[in-house]
């Protein structure tokens, strides 16, 4: 049986990464919204999601509460270019 992660398993989890990092740039408002409402979630549990992603330095954000506006860092920003 599959690893449970965050309440779902972890090929579902690695979906909703996947699909964030699909979507963020068609959606960098609303993503939040987007991926709630594709895979029934609740906001906070997207949130987790993003926060994750943050942590890790594929996405940014820029705003605060509903007006916090996402989207995936540069290569330039992701890796030190020396």
């Amino acid at each position: 049986m599959g690893e449970i992660v965050m309440g779902l398993a972890k090929e579902s989890r690695d979906k909703i990464f996947q699909d964030i990092l699909e979507n963020v740039s068609d959606h960098p408002r609303d993503i939040v919204k987007f991926i709630s409402e594709k895979y029934t979630i609740s906001r906070q549990s997207v949130n987790k999601y993003l926060k994750l992603l943050i942590a890790e330095g594929v996405i940014e954000a820029g705003g605060n509460g509903r007006n916090t506006e996402y989207k995936l860092k540069t290569i330039s920003k992701v890796f030190s270019l020396k």
